[in-house]
């Protein structure tokens, strides 16, 4: 039988030869399908292909046939994940490059452990990082060349003041403010909120928003992540001692600055993403 070779395999940590044995398996939903598709899980996570090995321990997390099972993919299919800030934030300004402005960003969640496995404990996800990037909705192809920092919501402007000599104050780019928005520490049960676009007063056009459009002479509109009226594709990529996530989601600027929006990318827009 398959199984039996597969997990005899799996046992001897023979992870590569397993999890071909055990793709030769339908995984259904019952018992069986929910312990398959756990181990093969397993498997792809120990060979590096996470986005497999996350959607299986999805599948097994959201059966209760094996209820160890089911706790235990829960734990593995995510420590850290996204989710849409509702609604968008907006602001008014006063002596500011604009009036009203709409931020849409997400939020990233350390899910705290399941209630069975909570005795374990779950660690803080340390020095989180990443970068966006901005994709056409028809292909999936990356709009710009390089992907865009990650600025993470609250931080502090990367600018100070500077008194001249004369007693003539101005601002002047602060690297360690730079750099000190670039990461963040995520701890379990919390959230931390993370810039994505940003629309201003009445302006068809959008912009990606990171630490750049602070710069001197941007007036938060940063040409390198300029885009069009129209609806794009962003992945989010969050990086943590060794552990990586990734989000995709629908920017909507197709509409006014009010329904400027972020949704769940469908199953169609991830295929086009691959």
């Amino acid at each position: 039988m398959d199984y039996n070779y597969a997990y005899s395999l799996f046992k001897q940590k023979d992870y590569e030869k397993a999890k071909k044995v055990f793709s030769r398996i339908g995984i259904i939903d019952d018992s069986f399908g929910q312990n398959t598709a756990y181990h093969l899980g397993i498997c792809y996570l120990q060979t590096d292909e996470k986005i497999k090995a996350r959607n299986l321990f999805k599948f097994a997390s959201q059966l209760d046939h094996l209820k160890d099972i089911q706790e235990i993919s829960h734990f593995n299919y995510a420590k850290l994940s996204f989710e849409i800030e509702e609604p968008p934030y907006d602001g008014d300004y006063n002596n500011a490059p604009a009036k009203k402005a709409r931020f849409v960003r997400v939020h990233l969640l350390n899910k705290p452990m399941p209630k069975l496995l909570s005795w374990l404990g779950r660690n803080a996800a340390m020095n989180c990082n990443g970068s966006i990037q901005f994709h056409h909705i028809d292909d999936g192809a990356p709009i710009f060349t390089r992907s865009m920092p990650l600025r993470w919501s609250g931080t502090d402007e990367p600018i100070s003041n500077q008194v001249l000599q004369n007693g003539r104050m101005v601002q002047i780019f602060d690297p360690a403010k730079y750099n000190a928005a670039s990461t963040r520490n995520c701890f379990p049960g919390r959230r931390e909120t993370i810039d994505i676009a940003a629309r201003f007063d009445d302006e068809d056009e959008c912009y990606g928003w990171s630490n750049e459009n602070y710069l001197l002479g941007k007036g938060w509109r940063n040409e390198d992540w300029k885009l069009v009226k129209g609806r794009f594709l962003v992945t989010v990529t969050v990086d943590s001692a060794g552990e990586k996530v990734v989000g995709a989601f629908k920017l909507e600027n197709s509409v006014g600055r009010k329904d400027f929006r972020l949704t769940k990318a469908s199953e169609d827009d991830l295929r086009k993403l691959r």
